[in-house]
């Protein structure tokens, strides 16, 4: 008689998430979220893989809600898009990215946010943004006005229906809503034959990381 294999499972959960992972005694754990510091030559990955998906996901499902609703923090969806004149380079839509996270700052303070660099069917680059916004965000309508400009203003000033129609500012209600965002906008499996750093996520409490890699 073959001898029963008894192994002593192991159920981690995110404090404050709904995230939780299982593992068995004696097996190895290897991580499969690439970094910038292994050796050998890299290239480059085609889109936003499965296994991105999975990583944004996970860190998603991983945050502390009920800290997060203590501390009054809200959930605001931001869509981005290019007026008919539109930049073909991905670092220069990613630098216009960083300029209005700096305005956002500067504005209103310390945020998070989750963020997806995507392609349109007319070609030209759009991005979709989740962010974890204190109080002093104040309201929906002032942060909607603000992104309008400052996204109209960054992007050139090229035509006024950009700046009506340039940007896309609502408040995520609930949790479950805003992981169904997630999971639709930005973390949208999506082939691509160019390599670049598609999306990522960052602010205080967490580390910017890549989640398609290539050439940045």
């Amino acid at each position: 008689m073959s001898k029963l294999n008894r192994e002593v499972a192991y159920v981690s959960s995110a404090v404050g998430g709904s995230l939780s992972q299982i593992s068995f005694g004696g097996s190895e754990v290897r991580s499969r979220v690439a970094t910038n510091y292994s050796g050998g030559i890299k290239e480059k990955i085609r889109g936003f893989t499965r296994g991105s998906r999975r990583n944004l996901l996970r860190k998603l499902a991983s945050i502390n809600r009920g800290a997060f609703r203590a501390h009054k923090g809200r959930l605001i969806s931001v869509g981005l898009t290019y007026p008919s004149e539109y930049p073909e380079d991905p670092m220069l839509c990613k630098r216009h990215l960083e300029a209005l996270r700096k305005r956002l700052e500067r504005a209103y303070g310390d945020f998070s946010a989750f963020w997806r660099l995507g392609i349109q069917q007319r070609g030209a680059w759009h991005f979709h943004l989740l962010l974890f916004v204190p109080p002093s965000f104040g309201s929906v309508g002032e942060l909607r006005d603000f992104i309008a400009s400052s996204w109209y203003e960054i992007c050139g000033k090229l035509c006024e229906g950009h700046l009506l129609a340039g940007t896309h500012v609502e408040e995520v209600r609930n949790w479950k809503s805003a992981t169904s965002y997630t999971e639709k906008y930005v973390a949208k499996p999506e082939r691509s034959s160019r390599g670049y750093r598609r999306a990522g996520y960052g602010g205080p409490g967490t580390e910017s990381c890549s989640q398609s890699s290539g050439r940045r």
